[in-house]
């Protein structure tokens, strides 16, 4: 898949979903949906004409490492089941996302030497909670001596910053003309 769609968050509605494997036969979800909007930087959203709608899919692997991640993901959709099986649409208990507005995000990568757009599930931007002073006492004692090695160990006075002077321009007396 080449690259269409530009960095940033998009809205799309789901057309497909369900389980499958890698090439290297990872169990993967995947989820395949119509970009249909582009969600702006200030909040609005500008819908893209169909002719600019193209279809495009999200694959999480499976793995120990990557299931927490997966039913964030999936608690985003609003999945209520309890079985991954329930997220293939012809199973016993199956839960369909088709026709679902989701929010997505679009980054680009390079794989095999070429740029290709990767798909993600937009998440929400998360509060910054700052680091108790406590432990940024820790993170001294952890680093301090590569940070003095790297910095220096703080006895010389910052340098200040040099103010330039304006430059002004001699009168023609000053140069020694003499004006015609």
């Amino acid at each position: 898949m080449s690259v269409y769609y530009e960095v940033g968050r998009y809205e799309g509605i789901v057309t497909d979903q369900g389980l499958t494997e890698t090439k290297t036969g990872k169990p993967c979800f995947f989820l395949q949906f119509d970009v249909t909007a582009d969600l702006l930087p200030d909040g609005t959203k500008k819908a893209l004409p169909p002719a600019h709608s193209f279809q495009r899919s999200i694959y999480q692997v499976i793995t120990d490492k990557t299931i927490d991640f997966l039913m964030t993901d999936l608690e985003r959709l609003g999945f209520t089941g309890n079985k991954l099986t329930q997220l293939v649409l012809d199973s016993n208990g199956c839960q369909s996302f088709v026709d679902n507005i989701v929010q997505l995000y679009c980054k680009h990568e390079t794989y095999e030497g070429n740029e290709r757009e990767r798909w993600s599930f937009a998440r929400e931007a998360s509060e910054v909670v700052p680091l108790d002073s406590k432990k940024a006492k820790e993170l001294d004692a952890l680093f301090g001596k590569k940070m003095k090695d790297h910095f220096g160990n703080n006895k010389k006075k910052p340098a200040k910053a040099k103010t330039e002077q304006p430059a002004t321009v001699p009168e023609d007396d000053e140069l020694g003309y003499i004006p015609f």
